[in-house]
Formats: C-alpha cells, sequence, structure tokens
C-alpha cells in the first residue's frame, strides 16, 4: 500500500542516539484497511521513539486519542479514549528471531522500514 510509506521510518539511515516521529492516525488512515463494523473513525497520535545503539534499538510506540465505535448492544456510536504504550527491543544478530514477545533478533540486512 502507497500511502503506508507516509508511517515508514527508514532506520538504517537515522545516527546513533534518540530519535522521536509522530504520526496521525485518523479516518483516512483507517479507510485503508477492512476495519470491524465496530469501528466507524479515530483521531488518534502515534509517536515513536527510537534509541538506535550499535548492538541494538530500543522502540517505544505511544498511541493516545480517540476512536469512535459503535456499541454491539444499543448500535448507537460513541467515542471511546485510547491510550496505550508499547516497547519492543531489536537486537542485532546472526539470524531473525522472536526471542520473546518484546525483543527480536534482527540481521543488519533486515529490510530498514519500520
Amino acid at each position: 500500500m502507497k500511502f503506508l510509506k507516509n508511517y515508514s521510518i527508514d532506520v538504517i539511515k537515522l545516527k546513533e542516539g534518540k530519535h522521536e516521529f509522530t504520526f496521525p492516525v485518523d479516518g483516512e488512515f483507517f479507510s485503508h484497511f477492512e476495519v470491524q463494523d465496530f469501528l466507524k473513525d479515530g483521531n488518534l497520535n502515534a509517536t515513536v521513539e527510537i534509541n538506535k545503539l550499535t548492538s541494538l534499538m530500543e522502540v517505544a510506540f505511544k498511541i493516545a486519542g480517540k476512536v469512535r465505535l459503535i456499541c454491539d448492544r444499543s448500535l448507537e456510536e460513541f467515542d471511546y479514549k485510547l491510550s496505550t504504550t508499547e516497547r519492543v527491543i531489536y537486537k542485532y544478530g546472526q539470524e531473525e528471531a522472536e526471542i520473546t514477545e518484546d525483543v527480536f533478533m534482527i540481521t543488519r540486512d533486515t529490510p530498514a522500514y519500520m
């Protein structure tokens, strides 16, 4: 999907250190996916913080805002505040592997876009 380039970060070009990127996640974003019947719209901000080191990358994802949902009982629309944070660590190694649900081993030639 071409529009996803707006949400890509070329991590290979980043210098070592901390970097922060913010992306809007709104109705246009959701329109590119087959979302469930209960999601009508959204107005969220996704912030990606990357700490790039020699042997690994620490990545924190923060998503906050609201989504417009449809109640499965009354079929009424309502706004739901959403706030979530996730952390992922990417370590460089000889092969790609999932070590735990939030730690991944990647090779230095793994595709560079997040």
